[in-house]
């Protein structure tokens, strides 16, 4: 009971920590194209990389 317990109090630490990331990406554009689009909704290969990355570390930090 209490490791299950651990468990889903562990995915909801992630999930909060990947939408807070998520809704600071709005605040950050592209530094590699020319269109500096925002990188909640990039528009380009490399955006969509920095994205990526910066989504994965906020899941590993939670």
């Amino acid at each position: 009971m209490a490791k299950e317990k651990k468990a889903k109090k562990a995915a909801s630490k992630k999930e909060k920590a990947i939408k807070k990331a998520a809704a600071n990406l709005a605040d950050f554009t592209c530094p590699c194209c020319s269109k500096h689009c925002p990188l909640s909704k990039p528009k380009c290969g490399k955006g969509k990389a920095i994205a990526k990355k910066k989504l994965g570390k906020a899941s590993k930090a939670a």
